[in-house]
C-alpha cells in the first residue's frame, strides 16, 4: 500500500508558517489552498508513478491510499465528527496553538484536556481519533474489497456506490459521503 499525501493546507504548522492576511488564499475551511493543490499535484503524480510501476511488475498488487480525500472531510465538516476545527491540541500560542519554538513536548507546552476533539496532535500528527477515521475508511474499503461481487454490501455500508470494470486490472470506486477511496487491484 503506497499512502498519498494528506490535505498539507490544513495544517497547523503550514497554516502558521505561511499565514497570510489575504483571505482569498484560504478555503472556506481556513486552508491554505495552494498547499492543497500541491498536495493534489504530488498525489497525481504517485498515481501515475504507481501505474507505470503497475505495468513493469503485472502481477504485483500495488494499492493507492487515498489519504488525502480521506482527511479532508475531518477539515472542511469538523464538528460532523465532533472535531473542533484546525487548531492543535498540544502547542503554544498563535491562532492554530502551534509554534515552532515552543513545540509539544517543551516545558511549558501543554496538551488539551481531550484530545479525541482536535484533528491535529501537535500540528504536524493527527490525533489518534482522526487516524481512527481514517483508518475505518480503509477498513470500510478492504471490506467492501473482499466482499466486492456481493452487492447486499450496498444496503451494509448506507450510500455507497460500487463499480467494477473486468480486464486484467480492475477497479473498485467506493464513495460512502463524505469519504471517497479509489482502490485498484491487479487480478
Amino acid at each position: 500500500m503506497v499512502p498519498g499525501n494528506f490535505p498539507l493546507g490544513c495544517f497547523a504548522i503550514y497554516l502558521t508558517t505561511y499565514e497570510t492576511k489575504d483571505k482569498s488564499q484560504y478555503d472556506s475551511a481556513g486552508c491554505l489552498k495552494w498547499l492543497n493543490e500541491f498536495s493534489e499535484f504530488y498525489n497525481q503524480k504517485l498515481q501515475f508513478e504507481i501505474q507505470r510501476l503497475r505495468g513493469i511488475h503485472p502481477h504485483a498488487n500495488i494499492i493507492y491510499a487515498d489519504y488525502y480525500n480521506a482527511a479532508l472531510p475531518l477539515y472542511h465538516h469538523p464538528t460532523k465528527f465532533g472535531f473542533t476545527g484546525l487548531k492543535s491540541c498540544c502547542g503554544k500560542g498563535g491562532p492554530y496553538n502551534y509554534n515552532a519554538s515552543e513545540t509539544c513536548g517543551k516545558p511549558g507546552v501543554l496538551a488539551c484536556d481531550d484530545p479525541s476533539k482536535y484533528i491535529s496532535w501537535d500540528g504536524l500528527h493527527l490525533t489518534e481519533a482522526a487516524y481512527g477515521l481514517i483508518a475505518d475508511v480503509f477498513k470500510m474499503s478492504i471490506t467492501i474489497t473482499e466482499v466486492a461481487f456481493d452487492f447486499n454490501i450496498v444496503k451494509v455500508f448506507g450510500l455507497c456506490k460500487l463499480s467494477f470494470e473486468l480486464g486484467f486490472r480492475s477497479e473498485l470506486r467506493i464513495t460512502r459521503v463524505p469519504f471517497p477511496v479509489t482502490i485498484t487491484t491487479i487480478m
